[in-house]
Order: structure tokens, then sequence, then C-alpha cells
């Protein structure tokens, strides 16, 4: 497992299972999406930052 799916891993068996990864999945939805507004809202990209 790696760190995300130890981190959603509620039941600590080693395995995810479908409440698990759906939990997954809506987390990495919800950063995604706030990752895009935020750079909405920015002009500018953090890479370009000096």
């Amino acid at each position: 497992m790696f760190g995300l799916d130890k981190m959603f891993d509620f039941d600590r068996n080693g395995r995810l299972d479908v409440m698990e990864k759906a939990s997954r999945a809506a987390f990495l939805t919800q950063m995604m999406e706030e990752e895009e507004k935020r750079k909405k809202k920015n002009k500018y990209d953090d890479d370009e930052e000096d």
C-alpha cells in the first residue's frame, strides 16, 4: 500500500474496500477541484513565481 491508500484503509486490513475507495476518490476529486479554483483565482502558476 502507498501513502494515500494507507490513509484510507480505515479497518487496517491492508486492502481498500468499496467505501474506502470511494472516500479516496472523493478526497482526490475535491483536492483537484480546489486546486483548479486556486489556479483560476491566481493569474500565475506557482511555477512562475520569482
